[in-house]
């Protein structure tokens, strides 16, 4: 029984478990919002986990010093693994 017990809470774990992605979009004043890219979460201490340190990675993965944040944003996405 308790074999059983801890097999189904560890399903249930595995369940819960989602993949998170961070999609980052700019705003282009003559094209409108193009799509940049994706990023995947990979950090494990969600309290470092903040919209500022989203757009501040985005911004060095992406768009490099210069560019202004203001024109960035991005999209949290939670996929299942298969």
């Amino acid at each position: 029984m308790k074999g059983d017990s801890a097999a189904a809470l560890w399903l249930e774990h595995e369940e819960e478990k989602q993949f998170v992605f961070y999609e980052f979009y700019w705003n282009d004043p003559i094209k409108g919002y193009e799509f940049v890219g994706t990023l995947p979460e990979r950090r494990r201490n969600p309290k470092r986990i903040t919209e500022e340190s989203i757009i501040v990675w985005g911004k060095k993965s992406f768009f490099g010093s210069g560019a202004n944040t203001a024109n960035i944003f991005f999209v949290r996405v939670e996929k299942s693994p298969i």
